[in-house]
Formats: structure tokens, C-alpha cells, sequence
């Protein structure tokens, strides 16, 4: 009997892992030449997220906010998908200037997601403005622990 009861437990455990959705930026990402999303080196080993950093090299002011879009790659379905934040979580909407030929750092928190972050392939993705126009930027990041 407590074999069938710890099955059925285990059972409906695993039912309860979070269902990510397809990303919705798949057809829009490029690369920006000036502008430049980098995650900063070997810091993507921690349990409670890692820091990254936009340079902007244009001529131009470019606003930024808080926040940001974390993916992970499923090989079996070729596909990014993306991860949902916790309930009742968002992100403070204050303007962030860089200046042309500055850069600012930026800490993305795992905690704020709704997704254990098991080892694989993941993906953070920002968008900015800069002139009225709206820049998407990303960084490619693997969590092996």
C-alpha cells in the first residue's frame, strides 16, 4: 500500500513541472552591431543567477529596463522556449540611460522564475530602445551543475 501511495505522489509531482511555452522572439533576434548584451565569464555557475552587462558602443543614448527574458533550448523539440516568472513577480520599470561609449551591469536573479534551472542551454534576452526604435539583445549561457 505505501508503494502504490509513494508512486501515485511521485507521479503527480512530475505532472507538476512547469509547461514552457514556445518563445515568442524565435523570428526576431539579431544581432546589434553597436550594442552589445555579454554575460559576464563563469558566473553562470551560481544558484542565484549571474551578471551581465550592455555596452553601448553607437552614437546615440540608448534606455533600458529591468527587465529581461530567460529561455531554455529544448533539442528534442529544436526550439526555445520560455520560462514563465512566479506569480505576482515583475520587474521595476525605471529608465536606465547608457550613454554612447559606456556600458552598465545588470544582476538577472533565477529566483524571480517559476523553473528549477536544471543543467542545459539557455538564453537571456533584453529589449532596449534607442532613437524610438526598439533593439532586442541576447546572450547564449549553459548551466552544467
Amino acid at each position: 500500500m505505501k508503494q502504490i501511495i509513494f508512486l501515485l505522489l511521485l507521479i503527480f509531482i512530475a505532472g507538476c513541472e512547469t509547461e514552457l511555452e514556445p518563445s515568442k522572439y524565435a523570428d526576431e533576434l539579431t544581432s546589434a552591431k553597436d550594442v552589445l548584451l555579454e554575460i559576464e565569464a563563469d558566473n553562470t555557475e551560481t544558484e542565484d543567477g549571474f551578471k551581465f552587462r550592455i555596452k553601448n558602443n553607437s552614437e546615440f543614448p540608448i534606455a533600458i529596463g529591468r527587465a529581461y527574458v530567460l529561455e531554455k533550448y529544448d533539442k528534442k523539440k529544436e526550439e526555445w522556449l520560455q520560462i514563465p516568472l512566479k506569480d505576482n513577480v515583475g520587474f521595476q520599470e525605471d529608465g536606465i540611460i547608457i550613454d554612447p561609449g559606456s556600458e552598465s551591469s545588470f544582476f538577472a536573479s533565477f529566483d524571480a522564475f517559476n523553473y528549477s534551472f536544471p543543467k542545459g542551454d539557455y538564453r537571456i534576452i533584453k529589449v532596449l530602445s534607442s532613437e524610438g526604435d526598439g533593439i532586442l539583445l541576447y546572450d547564449d549561457f549553459k548551466i552544467d551543475r
